[in-house]
């Protein structure tokens, strides 16, 4: 009798153990300590974010509240280029008190090459500004959706342009990622970039210049599209991109249902820029409000997670929800809670080989960035933790080929002013 009991006990030790042992490769956390990216002392810095190319050679851009975007590079070994610099810069008055048309260039979106150049796209505004010491007026008069590309060392190595087609209203918040060679192309390189943004004809009634649109671009920045539509017309906002296994594109966006409910959607294409079928609702089961997408691979499978968050207006609650799909847009599996939070927001995520790692706004008590692991098919994300206290609202996060990652936040530096900060991150057994 007394060994038919343990039996059981043993196996089950086991099964434990196993289960452990499974949960524990999407466990992800912090490593060292936060660190400044650029302190603001001078200007305040907005809107970072971060990409890695092929060889682990990576770059953080943000807007500088005066001087325009500005780059930083990451060397393979993690280290930092000792100095920033501007790219692209604002067209600012000579001079206060003044009134004049000034550029303002912010939104930034990167993709890195294997050898560290990268290329750029950005919200290019124009305004009419009238200040004096005490008081600003600024109308906005057009945006655009603009490009460049540079070298390692941030010198470009051609003209901007614009991608837009569509000229009248604002094109603004463009999003990318590089896909691959729909047909063997020597101009493809690492492969062709796809380029998407919000679009508002400004008029009261929903046109067919509003929602979400994109451009396929060659390697070297040869349009090899027209200009796409990527969502039907409406006032869609929020997209974002990531690629599957297949090599097709997930774009998702936020858009109001029939009863003005905002309802993030998604759409598959293939790597020509072509849909794989129409839109679908992400999850139209889910209750209350959903904001904020984001996407990414499913570790290495054929399979993608959609993110967002939902908040219940009459609790007063919201979480970071997920859901996986297959191109074209098969669901693969039910919704599930991401985080565990009542006041969870904005999430961004980036993929590694085995899992895919989200970050989100905690706003209580106080706000701070956590996130988690997400394994590979699993519904059941690793622990959470916290990356930082105290943030300001914007990040990013990207991968390196070996999985180590890299957040970077507006937060705050010296004074209070508003600096890029960083942190690494990496799995852990």
């Amino acid at each position: 009798m007394p060994s038919a009991i343990a039996l059981p006990r043993i196996a089950l030790a086991l099964l434990l153990l196993a289960i452990g042992a499974g949960s524990s490769r999407a466990a992800v956390r912090p490593i060292g300590e936060e660190f400044t990216v650029k302190s603001g002392q001078v200007n305040n810095e907005h809107n970072p974010t971060v990409a890695f190319g092929s060889s682990g050679r990576g770059v953080v851009v943000w807007t500088d509240s005066h001087d325009g975007l500005r780059v930083r590079a990451i060397y393979p070994s993690g280290a930092f280029a000792v100095e920033d610099r501007v790219v692209v810069q604002n067209s600012e008055l000579p001079e206060i008190p003044g009134r004049g048309i000034v550029t303002e260039r912010k939104d930034p979106a990167i993709l890195v090459d294997a050898d560290g150049g990268f290329w750029l796209f950005w919200t290019e505004e124009v305004d009419e500004l009238k200040i004096d010491f005490f008081d600003e007026t600024r109308t906005i008069l057009d945006r655009d959706i603009w490009g460049r590309h540079f070298d390692a060392s941030g010198e470009p190595t051609g003209a901007g342009f614009r991608l837009n087609a569509t000229k009248d209203g604002f094109q603004r918040r463009p999003r990318a990622v590089r896909v691959p060679c729909a047909v063997p192309d020597p101009d493809c390189g690492e492969g062709n970039l796809l380029v998407a943004w919000e679009s508002d004809d400004r008029m009261p009634a929903v046109g067919p210049d509003d929602g979400i649109f994109g451009r396929l671009l060659s390697a070297s920045g040869q349009m090899r599209s027209a200009q796409l539509r990527l969502a039907p017309a409406s006032p869609a906002n929020g997209v974002a991109l990531a690629t599957d296994g297949r090599g097709n594109v997930i774009a998702s966006w936020v858009a109001p249902d029939p009863t003005g409910r905002p309802l993030v959607r998604a759409r598959f294409f293939n790597a020509g820029g072509k849909a794989l079928g129409p839109q679908f609702a992400v999850s139209d089961g889910t209750g209350g409000v959903q904001l904020h997408p984001a996407v990414a691979r499913d570790g290495d499978s054929n399979r993608v997670l959609v993110l967002f968050d939902r908040t219940m207006p009459q609790l007063g609650r919201s979480r970071i929800i997920g859901r996986r799909f297959t191109s074209p847009g098969k669901p693969a599996g039910e919704p599930f809670s991401v985080s565990r939070g009542a006041r969870d927001f904005l999430p961004i995520a980036a993929a590694t080989r085995t899992a895919a790692v989200v970050l989100w706004l905690r706003w209580s008590p106080s706000p701070a960035i956590q996130g988690a692991g997400v394994e590979e098919g699993s519904q059941s994300p690793g622990d959470p933790f916290t990356l930082t206290v105290w943030s300001r609202f914007s990040m990013g996060v990207g991968a390196r080929p070996d999985g180590k990652l890299l957040a970077v936040w507006e937060g705050y530096g010296l004074g209070s002013s508003q600096a890029v900060l960083g942190r690494w991150l990496a799995s852990v057994p």
